[in-house]
């Protein structure tokens, strides 16, 4: 290997790429979170939304939520909402963090392999700069890919300094890192086979001589072993949390002639982006089976002829074979060949993957040159229209950033890149309906659905409109619409839960919302929907389970407590519903409900002193309400106060209140009605 470059040209190299990635990110400090998937990893998301307790870390470890299992990448979130809070701008700082330690971390793995210092920085600045890697950067969601990044950097490096020394110290800690990565995304179980392309190109620990090269393969794969094991169970963990989630399309969706198809297209057009990163957008939609059997052809004809010769000339240039085969096994996990979800391919998919093709470029650029030949003045030469593409590429960075400010922004992008309807899930109708212009909102999305009748999302959106227009039978058929083409939308199964309801079916009521909480497990909403129409039902255990599970999940859910407390009331559990009212009263100090509940229940355990205060603080808080006077009035007769108590009970029926007959005639046993 060569000699380790200057430490001042690193440095300025290193402060270089800090102010180009800022330059590009630093606008997302004041970006907002963005309807898709922000709303599962941090928005609603009750235990992010918490912050980081004993409890909330032991969920991230077990959970399978958002169909994955990444338990550091919750973690991550959490630490985000105990340091800044809900401040989005602060969230997406942290993503730029991580993609700033990345991009350093990546110069300084080139330079400890190659020792070429300006083709490291080439590299590390295609990286930082690139408009591909923008979502994975500028998305909340997509935390996941800048957090497992980092820790593959950083295996990459232990190992590479492990490969040099060989110690087992550097070997755990290679293997530490790595395991930290799969924590994040399961993304990295390619790096054991990118780790023995590095031993073959540039850390060169094949053997030379036939017979020592397959021995030296055998022991290399053999040293990669406890890599491997950890790659066999992320991939079997990663796949347990699809299978939960439901995010595996069956091969009735899409057959796996389908998938090879779109795999092969895919590798082609991400390479394509990779040199002419142009219309990046949020969702490219699955073809399904309309993929052109001439571009189905032409991309494996391409693949294989490039493979082919990176193979070829593996021996005369390395870096060739090394990085085309990069990109292309990084990529395996997320191609499709495994179906998860409805997109065809995903620009964030390429943040690891095209390291591998910019290996190419640095290292194949000069070769060019010196086969032109071209001897002098070479640096000078590749200098120019390295700065100038980078320049480029960062001014499209910028550009594309901005569009991932809020969702509005997002829509007009996707709409302007490839046309409303067609593959986009989402536009401008949510903005409108929330300034009250559900008209329009209605028109536009009637719009993307007459153009793709196959957009899910549009006829959930478009059946929250009819919903909030009064129009409950034409949304109930949009909600069922959206299920038959994603069976896996909770919010659909809850809202068609709620319309179900309204109607008075709470059978079909509770089977959609166990099907949202089956879904979205940690959805409170879905939780204390489910414990509502259990309750309806009269399965009142189930019921209580299900509006405690809602309240731990949002202890802010003042409604849960309430409800869970009632039922407790009504099944005669009176200290268990004492907890939750004051628990109630916890969240809201000023809850009405909250003091008339809990009076109920003091009066019911004998602490009529305590009843009165509660109820008076009712009072107080609500004077027009006449359920606390008519339960104060019981308090009052219970202490023996009975004029006190019929001047309470008519206040209450002033107020609207029938009272319990049985209660006025014991009353007027004792004393009658005054005026009577």
């Amino acid at each position: 290997m060569a000699k380790p470059s200057s430490t001042r040209t690193s440095v300025f190299i290193c402060i270089l790429l800090l102010l180009a990635v800022l330059a590009v990110y630093g606008q997302v400090a004041h970006f907002q979170f963005v309807r898709f998937d922000d709303k599962d990893y941090v928005i609603r998301n009750n235990h992010v939304r918490s912050g980081l307790s004993i409890s909330n870390i032991l969920w991230a470890m077990t959970a399978y939520h958002a169909s994955n299992w990444h338990p550091l990448t919750w973690i991550s979130h959490m630490l985000d909402v105990q340091l800044w809070g809900m401040n989005p701008g602060a969230h997406h700082l942290t993503n730029v963090f991580l993609h700033i330690m990345s991009t350093l971390l990546l110069f300084t793995l080139i330079i400890r392999m190659t020792g070429r210092t300006w083709a490291a920085a080439f590299v590390a600045a295609l990286f930082a700069l690139h408009p591909q890697h923008v979502e994975s950067v500028a998305w909340v969601a997509e935390r996941k890919d800048v957090l497992s990044t980092f820790f593959c950097m950083l295996a990459l490096l232990a190992y590479v300094n492990y490969a040099r020394h060989r110690d087992v110290g550097r070997y755990m800690l290679a293997a530490l890192f790595f395991a930290l990565g799969l924590l994040a995304k399961p993304m990295l179980v390619t790096l054991p086979v990118i780790m023995l392309l590095l031993d073959y190109w540039p850390l060169d620990r094949f053997s030379s001589s036939e017979q020592g090269k397959r021995s030296s393969i055998k022991s290399l794969i053999i040293e990669k072993i406890p890599f491997f094991m950890m790659t066999a169970a992320s991939c079997y963990l990663t796949m347990q949390a699809q299978k939960a989630g439901e995010a595996v399309r069956s091969t009735a969706m899409f057959s796996p002639g389908v998938r090879v198809a779109n795999a092969l297209v895919s590798y082609v057009v991400y390479l394509k982006k990779m040199f002419y990163p142009h219309n990046l957008y949020l969702l490219y939609t699955h073809p399904g089976n309309t993929l052109p059997l001439w571009q189905v052809i032409g991309s494996g004809a391409i693949i294989v002829l490039i493979t082919a010769l990176a193979l070829r000339s593996a021996k005369r240039y390395p870096y060739l074979a090394v990085g085309w085969l990069w990109y292309m096994i990084s990529l395996l996990p997320v191609i499709g060949l495994i179906q998860v979800g409805m997109q065809a391919m995903a620009d964030r998919y390429m943040y690891i993957p095209s390291i591998g093709l910019s290996i190419i470029i640095a290292w194949g650029a000069p070769d060019l040159i010196a086969r032109l030949g071209v001897k002098r003045h070479t640096g000078l030469i590749l200098a120019v229209p390295s700065v100038t593409v980078l320049t480029i590429l960062g001014i499209c960075a910028w550009s594309q950033t901005g569009t991932w400010r809020d969702t509005a922004s997002l829509s007009t992008h996707a709409q302007a890149c490839c046309g409303v309807g067609q593959n986009v899930l989402w536009d401008k109708s949510q903005g409108q309906a929330a300034i009250g212009d559900l008209d329009r909102a209605e028109r536009k999305l009637r719009d993307l659905i007459d153009r793709n009748p196959r957009n899910a999302q549009a006829h959930y959106d478009l059946g929250v409109i009819l919903d909030m227009k009064g129009s409950g039978d034409e949304a109930v058929k949009e909600y069922e619409e959206s299920l038959r083409l994603d069976p896996r939308n909770a919010d659909a199964h809850n809202n068609l839960g709620t319309a179900m309801a309204r109607r008075g079916d709470m059978s079909a009521a509770e089977e959609h919302f166990r099907q949202a909480v089956r879904l979205s497990p940690s959805s409170a909403r879905s939780c204390f929907n489910l414990g509502i129409a259990l309750f309806k039902e009269e399965k009142y255990d189930e019921s209580i389970t299900q509006l405690r599970r809602a309240a731990d999940l949002d202890p802010k859910m003042e409604n849960a407590r309430l409800k869970l407390g009632y039922i407790l009331l009504t099944r005669e559990r009176l200290a268990e519903a004492e907890i939750e009212f004051r628990k109630a009263l916890r969240v809201n100090p000023k809850s009405p409900d909250a003091y008339i509940f809990l009076g109920q229940v003091q009066q019911q355990r004998g602490n009529i002193d305590g009843s009165i205060e509660s109820l008076s603080t009712a009072i107080k808080l609500a004077p027009d309400r006449g359920e606390p006077y008519y339960y104060l009035a019981m308090s009052r007769a219970q202490q023996g106060k009975y004029a006190e108590a019929w001047k309470e009970l008519e206040l209450s029926r002033a107020r609207g209140v029938m009272p319990d007959p049985r209660f006025v005639e014991r009353l007027s046993r004792v004393m009658p009605e005054p005026g009577s």
